[in-house]
């Protein structure tokens, strides 16, 4: 299912909108800096995402309706959705995202689509979920990049502890914001 159909394309660098996303050092989590033209790709496509996400109704119900179609599993819902914006979103700037923007990008739009899920009380979104929407997420789109299962292990290895705690700190505090169950 398209969900970039009748959309805008990836907006340019300079368009007026300003930084979308984290700084460099949040770009990559606490790995490398990124360069100047990962960044300004990072912020294209969360830009390009969020346009999509919610300001394009044709595009919004599609991921809606994406996200509806599993969503007695919320995490592989979520992930399936946001890697196919993602993979589209690749496709629609002809594959030139750097591979070093791909995985942070992706992650920033989970992010975005799990606000849309909650906002629209799709089903229920705790820690839990979030996190294992993340493990699928990484898994669907190192399938759909042909990056080898001993590749993706080794970049996860890779991850200093302090990067893998800042990472399970921001996922806490975004479970944090979540109103209790019920509640809503």
């Amino acid at each position: 299912m398209p969900i970039l159909q009748d959309t805008a394309q990836v907006p340019n660098a300079g368009d007026g909108q300003g930084p979308v996303g984290p700084s460099d050092s949040e770009m990559t989590q606490g790995t490398e800096q990124s360069t100047p033209e990962e960044q300004d790709f990072y912020e294209r496509i969360v830009l390009a995402g969020d346009k999509i996400i919610f300001g394009n109704e044709k595009a919004r119900e599609s991921i809606v309706k994406k996200l509806k179609l599993d969503a007695k599993e919320p995490a592989k819902s979520l992930a399936d959705a946001t890697s196919l914006l993602m993979v589209q979103l690749d496709e629609q700037t002809g594959s030139t995202i750097p591979e070093t923007v791909i995985l942070p990008a992706a992650a920033e739009l989970l992010e975005h689509v799990i606000e849309l899920a909650d906002s629209l009380g799709l089903f229920p979104i705790d820690d839990a979920v979030v996190n294992r929407a993340g493990q699928l997420m990484v898994s669907n789109l190192s399938e759909a990049y042909g990056v080898q299962p001993e590749d993706l292990q080794a970049m996860v290895d890779s991850v200093p502890p302090e990067a893998a705690q800042q990472i399970v700190r921001e996922q806490g505090n975004f479970a944090n914001k979540q109103p209790p169950q019920g509640a809503q």
